[in-house]
C-alpha cells in the first residue's frame, strides 16, 4: 500500500491535528470535544491528543464522571481496552479488536478552557 511510509503517517498527524484543532476552536468555552478515530495507531491517535494538549486550549475530561472509569463501556458491551498512559489515563482509551467486541476505537474526551 503506498502513501503508508514516513510521510504518510506524518501527513495523516498533520491532517488529524488539524481537524481536532479546528473542533476546538469551533467549540464554546467549557464545552466538551471528543476526538475519535477507528486506528490503533499511537501517531493518529495519542500523538495528535498530546499536540493538541500542549496548546493549553483543552485540558483532559473523564470519558465517564462516574465512580468506576469507564463502566459505560462495559454496560455497551465492550468490556476490553487498554486506558491510555498519564496524562490522558482517565480521558482516553484504546480499543482493539482481539480484545473487545468492536474494530479499531480510540476515544478522548477534553474540555475547553474559559478565558482567564
Amino acid at each position: 500500500v503506498s502513501g503508508w511510509g514516513t510521510k504518510g503517517r506524518e501527513d495523516l498527524f498533520a491532517l488529524q491535528t488539524a481537524l481536532l484543532r479546528k473542533g476546538v476552536a469551533l467549540c464554546r468555552p467549557g464545552g466538551t470535544v471528543v476526538y475519535c478515530t477507528c486506528s490503533l495507531s499511537r501517531h493518529q491517535n495519542e500523538a495528535v491528543v498530546e499536540a493538541v494538549l500542549a496548546d493549553g486550549v483543552v485540558e483532559p475530561l473523564p470519558l465517564l464522571a462516574a465512580p468506576a472509569p469507564h463502566a459505560w463501556l462495559h454496560l455497551a458491551g465492550l468490556p476490553s481496552h487498554r486506558p491510555a498512559a498519564p496524562p490522558l489515563a482517565a480521558s482516553a482509551a484504546t480499543f482493539t479488536p482481539l480484545t473487545s467486541a468492536c474494530g479499531a476505537l480510540f476515544v478522548a474526551k477534553f474540555r475547553k478552557r474559559t478565558a482567564a
